[in-house]
Protein backbone atom coordinates (compact mmCIF):
# COMPACT_ATOMS: atom_id res chain seq x y z
CA UNK A 1 0.00 0.00 0.00
CA UNK A 2 2.35 2.55 0.95
CA UNK A 3 5.49 2.48 -1.68
CA UNK A 4 7.93 4.65 -2.43
CA UNK A 5 7.49 7.97 -3.70
CA UNK A 6 9.01 7.39 -7.40
CA UNK A 7 6.74 4.70 -7.50
CA UNK A 8 2.90 6.64 -6.47
CA UNK A 9 0.37 6.67 -8.87
CA UNK A 10 -2.23 8.87 -7.88
CA UNK A 11 -6.01 8.58 -8.88
CA UNK A 12 -6.42 12.00 -10.12
CA UNK A 13 -3.73 14.67 -10.95
CA UNK A 14 -4.96 17.01 -8.27
CA UNK A 15 -3.70 14.44 -5.39
CA UNK A 16 -0.08 15.18 -5.72
CA UNK A 17 0.94 14.69 -2.30
CA UNK A 18 2.70 11.86 -0.98
CA UNK A 19 2.48 9.48 1.79
CA UNK A 20 5.70 7.36 2.58
CA UNK A 21 6.72 4.77 5.26
CA UNK A 22 9.74 5.04 7.51
CA UNK A 23 11.23 3.60 10.61
CA UNK A 24 9.59 5.07 12.79
CA UNK A 25 6.13 4.66 11.41
CA UNK A 26 3.88 6.60 8.55
CA UNK A 27 5.50 10.04 8.71
CA UNK A 28 4.86 13.05 5.84
CA UNK A 29 7.34 14.30 4.43
CA UNK A 30 8.36 17.52 6.02
CA UNK A 31 12.19 17.85 5.51
CA UNK A 32 13.90 16.59 8.55
CA UNK A 33 11.10 16.75 10.51
CA UNK A 34 8.09 14.35 10.63
CA UNK A 35 4.51 14.47 12.06
CA UNK A 36 2.28 11.62 13.03
CA UNK A 37 -0.12 10.95 10.30
CA UNK A 38 -4.15 11.67 9.99
CA UNK A 39 -6.00 8.88 7.99
CA UNK A 40 -9.20 8.84 7.67
CA UNK A 41 -10.71 5.71 7.34
CA UNK A 42 -14.23 6.05 5.73
CA UNK A 43 -16.46 3.39 6.09
CA UNK A 44 -16.71 0.82 9.01
CA UNK A 45 -17.38 -2.15 8.25
CA UNK A 46 -14.83 -5.31 8.88
CA UNK A 47 -12.58 -4.17 5.94
CA UNK A 48 -12.61 -0.31 7.62
CA UNK A 49 -12.42 -1.48 11.27
CA UNK A 50 -9.13 -3.17 9.95
CA UNK A 51 -7.53 -0.48 8.44
CA UNK A 52 -8.06 1.50 11.27
CA UNK A 53 -6.26 -1.08 13.69
CA UNK A 54 -3.68 -1.47 11.19
CA UNK A 55 -3.25 2.29 10.55
CA UNK A 56 -2.96 2.79 14.36
CA UNK A 57 -0.29 0.26 15.33
CA UNK A 58 1.75 1.77 12.35
CA UNK A 59 1.18 5.17 14.20
CA UNK A 60 -1.24 6.98 12.69
CA UNK A 61 -4.32 8.73 14.21
CA UNK A 62 -6.93 7.20 12.46
CA UNK A 63 -10.11 8.80 12.35
CA UNK A 64 -12.95 6.80 11.40
CA UNK A 65 -16.36 7.98 9.65
CA UNK A 66 -19.61 6.11 8.81
CA UNK A 67 -23.00 7.55 7.36
CA UNK A 68 -24.88 4.99 9.86
CA UNK A 69 -25.42 6.41 12.91
CA UNK A 70 -25.64 2.83 14.58
CA UNK A 71 -22.74 2.17 13.43
CA UNK A 72 -20.50 4.73 14.61
CA UNK A 73 -22.00 4.34 17.93
CA UNK A 74 -20.66 0.88 17.96
CA UNK A 75 -17.14 1.52 16.68
CA UNK A 76 -15.10 2.08 19.88
CA UNK A 77 -16.28 -1.51 21.28
CA UNK A 78 -16.11 -3.34 18.16
CA UNK A 79 -12.37 -1.53 18.18
CA UNK A 80 -11.56 -2.77 21.14
CA UNK A 81 -13.01 -6.42 20.87
CA UNK A 82 -10.75 -6.72 17.74
CA UNK A 83 -7.69 -5.18 19.33
CA UNK A 84 -8.01 -7.46 22.55
CA UNK A 85 -8.14 -10.36 19.64
CA UNK A 86 -5.21 -9.34 17.70
CA UNK A 87 -3.36 -8.56 21.28
CA UNK A 88 -4.11 -12.41 23.04
CA UNK A 89 -3.23 -13.65 19.32
CA UNK A 90 0.10 -11.87 19.40
CA UNK A 91 -0.44 -9.96 16.56
CA UNK A 92 -0.63 -6.94 18.44
CA UNK A 93 2.15 -5.55 21.16
CA UNK A 94 -0.12 -2.95 22.67
CA UNK A 95 -3.93 -2.64 22.32
CA UNK A 96 -4.52 0.45 24.55
CA UNK A 97 -2.32 2.59 22.58
CA UNK A 98 -3.45 1.21 18.68
CA UNK A 99 -6.81 1.92 21.08
CA UNK A 100 -5.69 5.67 21.98
CA UNK A 101 -4.95 6.71 17.86
CA UNK A 102 -8.56 5.68 16.58
CA UNK A 103 -11.14 8.37 17.06
CA UNK A 104 -14.79 8.36 15.49
CA UNK A 105 -16.75 11.53 13.94
CA UNK A 106 -20.16 12.08 12.77
CA UNK A 107 -18.84 14.68 10.23
CA UNK A 108 -17.52 13.48 7.08
CA UNK A 109 -15.60 17.03 6.54
CA UNK A 110 -14.01 16.49 9.83
CA UNK A 111 -13.09 12.56 9.20
CA UNK A 112 -11.09 14.51 5.67
CA UNK A 113 -10.72 17.88 6.10
CA UNK A 114 -7.20 17.50 7.88
CA UNK A 115 -6.02 14.06 6.56
CA UNK A 116 -2.96 13.15 5.70
CA UNK A 117 -4.23 10.32 3.85
CA UNK A 118 -8.01 8.67 2.91
CA UNK A 119 -8.79 5.25 3.22
CA UNK A 120 -12.55 4.69 1.56
CA UNK A 121 -14.39 1.61 2.63
CA UNK A 122 -17.84 2.26 1.32
CA UNK A 123 -20.20 -0.35 -0.59
CA UNK A 124 -19.05 -2.23 -3.63
CA UNK A 125 -21.50 -0.32 -6.04
CA UNK A 126 -20.32 2.36 -8.64
CA UNK A 127 -23.23 4.76 -8.00
CA UNK A 128 -22.34 4.67 -4.59
CA UNK A 129 -18.11 5.50 -5.12
CA UNK A 130 -18.65 7.53 -7.62
CA UNK A 131 -20.88 10.16 -5.23
CA UNK A 132 -18.25 9.15 -2.44
CA UNK A 133 -15.69 10.06 -4.54
CA UNK A 134 -16.84 13.46 -5.71
CA UNK A 135 -17.52 14.39 -1.97
CA UNK A 136 -14.17 13.00 -0.82
CA UNK A 137 -12.00 15.28 -3.75
CA UNK A 138 -14.39 18.60 -2.94
CA UNK A 139 -13.61 17.88 1.33
CA UNK A 140 -9.93 16.52 1.30
CA UNK A 141 -7.16 18.75 0.51
CA UNK A 142 -6.31 19.36 -2.85
CA UNK A 143 -2.52 17.11 -1.45
CA UNK A 144 -4.22 14.37 0.41
CA UNK A 145 -4.41 11.27 -1.23
CA UNK A 146 -7.31 9.16 -1.49
CA UNK A 147 -7.32 5.28 -1.77
CA UNK A 148 -10.36 2.53 -2.32
CA UNK A 149 -10.60 -0.63 -0.52
CA UNK A 150 -12.86 -1.33 -3.87
CA UNK A 151 -12.18 -5.27 -4.80
CA UNK A 152 -14.05 -5.74 -7.93
CA UNK A 153 -14.53 -2.51 -9.45
CA UNK A 154 -12.16 -0.77 -11.57
CA UNK A 155 -11.25 2.80 -9.42
CA UNK A 156 -11.42 4.66 -13.24
CA UNK A 157 -15.38 3.49 -13.09
CA UNK A 158 -15.52 6.20 -9.71
CA UNK A 159 -13.52 8.51 -10.48
CA UNK A 160 -13.23 9.61 -14.02
CA UNK A 161 -15.68 12.73 -13.15
CA UNK A 162 -12.70 14.18 -10.98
Amino acid sequence: MFVRESKVKWLTKRRAGCAVYSQKGLARKTGANEKMVRVAVIGSGLIGRAWAVVFANAGCQAVMYDTDPACRDSLPDAIKAECEILHRHGLLADADDVLARVSVTSSLADAVGAADFIQENGPERVEVKQALFAELDRLAPPETPIASSTSAIPASRFTDQL
